[in-house]
């Protein structure tokens, strides 16, 4: 675990160099069932976001 400040300064790097994460799949909270079971059968690439 790092200090506060390296956190800092891992998001200001981040930012500065436009890495964004690679969202693989996008569902609602309410479908996070079958968004996991997506991910378990390596049908997604990347993050899963799951939305409200």
């Amino acid at each position: 675990m790092g200090t506060r400040q390296e956190l800092l300064d891992l998001l200001t790097f981040v930012t500065n160099a436009g890495i964004v994460p690679e969202i693989g799949l996008e569902a609602p909270m309410a479908d996070a069932k079958e968004a996991f079971r997506a991910m378990e059968h390596g049908k997604t690439a990347g993050k899963i976001a799951l939305t409200r």
